[in-house]
């Protein structure tokens, strides 16, 4: 049994392999390798559709399972590796958004149907990410597309097929559920 008490690590090095469990604790108290803030960065800057909790722990316990294997001075990249693994992994589950709880009180005032919505977050994140990223900045984030368009090299045309991709997977998974109730 390690001497690592789960709240008192020395710094932000990872821990000389301590057994998973014990460094699976060490990471969820207090978050010192800030995973947290990766995680949260990547959903952000690739415009996934998934539950950031569920990603982070997905995340950690990665971490933690395979921190043993890691040659020395590879922490920066195996980390990144990780956050990369659960986050492709969420988007190919059924519930990657989260079960339909959440959802419903985004999904009821506006008459959707809340497994209809999850479903289509699924399919979002199959998507490519320019096209993720498009409907993110478009549709969530209200950007001005001439705007959104100059930033990313595109153009106007370009940057607005990309972001109808996306809503049109939205819009033809909603009405496709909700014509069969």
């Amino acid at each position: 049994m390690s001497s690592l008490h789960p709240c008192r690590a020395p710094s932000a090095v990872l821990p000389l392999a301590p057994p998973p469990e014990e460094l699976l604790a060490w990471l969820v108290c207090g978050d010192p390798l800030a995973l947290r803030a990766r995680v949260a960065q990547r959903v952000t800057q690739e415009a996934w559709l998934v539950d950031v909790e569920r990603a982070l722990l997905r995340a950690q316990t990665l971490v933690a399972l395979h921190a043993r294997e890691w040659p020395a001075g590879a922490l920066e990249a195996r980390l990144e590796a990780c956050i990369e693994q659960a986050l492709r992994q969420l988007a190919l589950e059924d519930d990657a958004c989260g079960a339909e709880e959440p959802l419903e009180p985004f999904c009821r005032p506006l008459g959707l149907d809340a497994g209809a919505v999850g479903e289509a977050c699924r399919r979002f994140n199959s998507l490519p990410g320019e096209v993720r990223e498009a409907f993110v900045a478009a549709v969530l984030l209200g950007e001005a597309p001439e705007r959104s368009a100059r930033m990313r090299r595109l153009s106007l045309v370009e940057f607005a097929r990309r972001a109808r991709l996306g809503l049109e997977l939205f819009r033809a998974g909603v009405r496709a559920r909700g014509a069969g109730t």
